[in-house]
């Protein structure tokens, strides 16, 4: 029997669940020291927490038949400094888009990527911008983000 996997978008109760996503992402970057990534989840918890309530962190998350999240990519909604190409004072940094190492390679990255995307265009959010590793750079570039030192990416204008 084959699982099943859907997207659904995570409430403030699943700051664990993000929090636990966050720290596998760090993990695959190289990061292997325990108290530094407790100490980082300690602090993630309550601030994702209040931002994902406030609406200002808005995570999408691929999850199981039991609705155990396995994959996760997250937009942190940001005041920005205007400019001509920017007028809407808002910005979006992409963040934690991490799968766990059981569930990698299913494209899991790019469905939620195209729903962050797709939320971005019907929510006029047009400045989107991320630090890439290694690893997720070409997917990056196959959704249009250009290498500017950091990813940026112009949505729906």
């Amino acid at each position: 029997m084959s699982q099943r996997f859907h997207i659904r978008l995570a409430m403030p109760d699943d700051a664990a669940a993000i929090s636990t996503l966050r720290r596998l992402m760090f993990e695959a970057m190289g990061t292997r020291d325990p108290a530094k990534l407790d100490a980082m989840e300690a602090q993630f918890l309550p601030w994702v927490r209040d931002k994902t309530a406030r609406g200002e962190f808005v995570t999408w998350l691929m999850v199981d038949e039991q609705d155990v999240a396995i994959a996760g990519a997250s937009l942190w909604i940001r005041e920005a400094v205007f400019s001509p190409n920017n007028l809407s004072g808002r910005e979006g940094w992409v963040l934690n888009v991490s799968t766990h190492p059981d569930y990698r390679r299913r494209g899991f990255a790019r469905q939620l990527l195209d729903a962050l995307l797709d939320w971005c265009r019907k929510n006029q959010l047009h400045t989107l911008m991320l630090v890439a590793t290694s690893d997720g750079k070409a997917l990056y570039h196959s959704l249009g983000f250009e290498d500017r030192g950091f990813m940026v990416l112009r949505v729906g204008e």
